[in-house]
């Protein structure tokens, strides 16, 4: 697991990243607050933090606090200090810390504390996971699809940057579930997923909207790039096939309504409104289709 480890004092930020290295950390080292947070930019997979609590320009409790404002983000901080006394464990609690360390520390414990707080931040993963993605298909849930869809939105409107979003709604599903069951059904939606990650972006967000709709937000994407994905989608599931254990074969296809975000639109919703529409141009098309409002 990676580690920052934020001291400057040299000695004991060389003592640290020798004992860290030797349990098997990757360790990123930094001798002020400043350098602790450009290390942790654009890198959500650094998880885990030893900050000491008085270093210059940004303390060990301003940077927790700054570090714990992003709520979307799993951090485990443990404070390392040479202060003693409960105030100073109440207000390293306080300022968003997991845990607390005084030195000089027993190399023994530290390597049991981060042990417990790499649990804790397994357990958050998995908590994260279940909150976040639907239980059947395992993609993004709605909630937090459309919440990547304002967040890109937000995004785009401030960078003025390009963004389309695609409804893809499977053709005749109700038939599926009515003449194979619906396990046949749910086993449908999964290999449905399976073959539209294998040919979006690996920036693009997919998720499931609803029954058998799905959602894809496209940051950064031109209608040109639109079209070629989602009718590389279209033909990859008209293609694909689910193999019965009687050998077999579920056929089945996509109908595809796609639109850009506009400037004055007043809310996600009214873009996913004219994908819906688009969809339900594509099925009086005769379905199969790929459709740009």
């Amino acid at each position: 697991m990676d580690i920052i480890i934020a001291d400057d004092e040299p000695v004991t930020r060389l003592l640290l990243e020798e004992s860290l290295s030797s349990w098997g950390y990757t360790v990123h080292a930094a001798e002020r607050g400043d350098q602790v947070l450009a290390l942790l930019e654009g890198k959500p997979e650094i998880q885990l933090l030893l900050l000491d609590w008085s270093m210059p320009e940004l303390s060990g409790i301003e940077l927790c606090k700054v570090v714990k404002s992003d709520t979307d983000l799993i951090r485990y901080v443990i404070m390392l200090t040479s202060k003693s006394g409960v105030e100073h464990v109440v207000e390293a609690l306080d300022s968003g810390a997991d845990d607390f360390l005084t030195k000089p520390f027993i190399p023994g414990e530290l390597k049991v504390r981060l042990r417990a707080g790499c649990r804790i931040i397994e357990q958050e993963q998995k908590l994260q996971l279940y909150a976040n993605t639907d239980a059947l298909t395992g993609v993004l849930n709605k909630r937090m699809i459309l919440q990547c869809l304002e967040k890109e939105w937000s995004r785009s409107s401030r960078e003025r940057g390009n963004l389309i979003i695609c409804i893809l709604d499977l053709d005749y599903f109700k038939s599926i579930n009515d003449n194979y069951g619906h396990q046949a059904g749910d086993e449908v939606l999964k290999l449905f997923c399976d073959e539209v990650y294998k040919q979006i972006r690996p920036y693009d967000y997919f998720g499931r909207y609803g029954g058998e709709e799905f959602l894809l937000v496209m940051p950064m994407a031109k209608q040109q790039d639109c079209l070629f994905i989602a009718e590389r989608i279209r033909d990859a599931i008209s293609n694909a096939a689910l193999v019965l254990q009687d050998g077999a074969e579920v056929k089945f296809t996509v109908s595809i309504g796609c639109t850009n975000i506009h400037n004055d639109d007043k809310s996600v919703e009214d873009a996913t409104a004219r994908a819906e529409s688009a969809v339900y141009s594509a099925k009086e098309a005769g379905r199969n289709k790929v459709v740009i409002f």
